[in-house]
């Protein structure tokens, strides 16, 4: 009698549980404060920035770190599996992130920062990733950080809303700074040539062409080098610019062919230790407008 007591409480749980929302029953995120894994430091910036003392923010590709190319730990997948969701920029940027992912415990729901971003197409017809670079699009990504920290912690919503909206203005007002910087720069002297090909979405909105010497995570080709000394030629291209967080053997053996300097680096696809000038997105993004400007006027 009392097995089927307790077999008809089991029933009646679980009949509670499916009309409120099995969430209401079983815990749906690991113990503790709310935590958010973003897979790159520019990510974690933004949402560091959006959640306050709210939520813990964890970056499995740090500061200086390529967010292309991550191989799994057990500490990032540990990462993972404390948090209550992660948050990626998507566009074919993180490859390595299915994969510990699928490792960690649990069920960790992904937000994609990139979600209602107008992408750039590459010649080969897959999307451009680094749509950060581009502040309008930036925009977006804080409105997608403040709706999954809103989502995951609802009892905050005004907070996140307040502390989205100052970044917003920060942005903005980011935009306005560099667009101010640039005009000191001749139009025929805004050239970029970098690593790898992470200026696309930067170029169109500050009036720059660039170029690449190669593809994220692919090694330049003798083509690949022709085609990069032609157009530095045909552009009248003095300087050359590194990466920050990216290998700069192949830009400098460039540089010695051609006898071009090479200048930077610029901060395209991570971001600079916390507390350091290019430590957060706004410091990036000002510290590339006045490197640009220092080099090519």
């Amino acid at each position: 009698m009392k097995r089927l007591s307790l077999s008809i409480a089991a029933v009646l749980v679980l009949t509670v549980c499916f009309h409120f929302g099995l969430s209401s029953c079983s815990p749906a995120h690991p113990p503790g404060k709310p935590a958010v894994a973003c897979s790159n430091a520019i990510l974690a910036d933004f949402t560091r920035t959006v959640a306050g003392a709210h939520v813990d923010v964890t970056v499995l590709a740090g500061p200086l770190d390529d967010p292309h190319q991550l191989a799994s730990t057990p500490e990032l997948v540990r990462a993972v599996g404390a948090s209550w969701a992660v948050f990626e920029n998507g566009l074919g940027l993180e490859p390595w992130l299915d994969g510990i992912v699928k490792a960690a415990p649990g069920e960790h729901p992904r937000y994609v920062a990139t979600k209602g971003v107008s992408p750039i197409l590459r010649e080969d017809g897959t999307p451009d990733p680094h749509a950060w670079l581009d502040p309008q699009r930036a925009i977006t990504y804080v409105e997608n950080a403040r709706d999954m920290l809103i989502n995951i912690d609802p009892d905050h919503e005004n907070d996140f809303r307040l502390n989205a909206d100052s970044l917003i203005d920060s942005i903005k007002g980011t935009d306005a700074y560099v667009l101010s910087v640039v005009e000191s720069i001749a139009p025929a002297r805004r050239r970029i040539l970098s690593v790898h090909d992470s200026c696309r979405y930067f170029a169109p909105r500050f009036g720059f062409k660039t170029k690449a010497l190669a593809p994220a995570g692919v090694a330049p080709t003798g083509d690949m080098e022709r085609e990069a000394s032609d157009w530095l030629g045909a552009e009248r291209v003095a300087v050359m610019f590194a990466e920050a967080g990216r290998d700069e053997q192949a830009i400098r053996a460039l540089s010695f062919k051609n006898g071009r300097r090479v200048a930077g680096p610029l901060w395209t696809d991570t971001l600079d230790a916390p507390g350091k000038p290019a430590g957060t997105w706004v410091g990036a993004m000002r510290e590339n407008a006045r490197m640009l400007a220092e080099v090519l006027r």
